[in-house]
């Protein structure tokens, strides 16, 4: 009330600014998985094995917080558990940057690209100016900006798998949302390229199988194209 346009962003600092005088103590990065009511108080236990006593409960919940918000598109129902998976049915989370690096896609690659591969140059100039012109209409925070930027410049390596390369990728902090990224866009462009089961197999700790990979790799023909033909049409 009282407050015309914020960002999320916003809210949240002015709120607590607003419980600032009550100095509340605050548990981030944590999830209730046991609540139980006693005569004047209720017990809570987190995943995190915390335990509190609390006399007050609030339940703060949008929409699809307990179900999934399903996409309404005529017959987007045959397609789920194939592509399409709604996480929080699964009690699986999803960042804002990881969709939002999803969303924007399919429009970096449109000017990035010709009918047959993708031009790096451009694909590296148009990152910021992409996530730029959402600006303009999402409030992007620069931690989300950054955290897009690496899972789309991880696609570019996560294809060359050059020389030991891939030994150093699997440590890269964004990788596993980079990784998991690739298989999106392998299975929204129709594409079977093998690319992600090559990763799968990579991840598995057996030495003599990833330097297997590697030089499978090696033996293959140096192919500079990049990108699935199904996202570039």
């Amino acid at each position: 009330p009282g407050i015309p346009v914020c960002t999320g962003e916003e809210l949240i600092e002015n709120l607590s600014k607003q419980i600032e005088p009550f100095s509340p103590k605050t548990i981030l990065g944590d999830e209730v998985s046991e609540l139980k009511r006693n005569q004047d108080s209720f017990d809570i236990k987190t995943q995190k094995g915390q335990s509190i006593s609390a006399k007050t409960v609030f339940v703060a919940g949008g929409v699809g917080s307990f179900q999934p918000r399903k996409i309404r598109l005529k017959g987007i129902e045959d397609y789920e558990d194939e592509w399409l998976h709604y996480r929080v049915k699964e009690k699986k989370s999803v960042t804002p940057g990881f969709l939002m690096a999803c969303i924007l896609w399919p429009h970096l690659i449109k000017i990035s690209s010709n009918k047959t591969s993708i031009d790096i140059r451009k694909f590296y100039r148009n990152i910021d100016f992409v996530l730029k012109a959402q600006q303009k209409y999402t409030a992007i925070p620069r931690s989300s900006q950054s955290y897009i930027k690496d899972i789309w410049i991880l696609q570019l390596k996560l294809q060359s798998r050059i020389k030991r390369q891939p030994f150093k990728l699997v440590n890269h902090r964004r990788f596993r949302a980079a990784y998991d990224f690739l298989i999106v866009r392998e299975r929204a462009s129709s594409e079977n390229t093998y690319l992600s089961d090559w990763w799968t197999k990579f991840q598995v700790n057996d030495e003599a199988l990833k330097n297997s990979l590697i030089e499978q790799r090696k033996a293959e023909e140096n192919n500079k194209t990049f990108g699935f033909l199904g996202e570039l049409r």
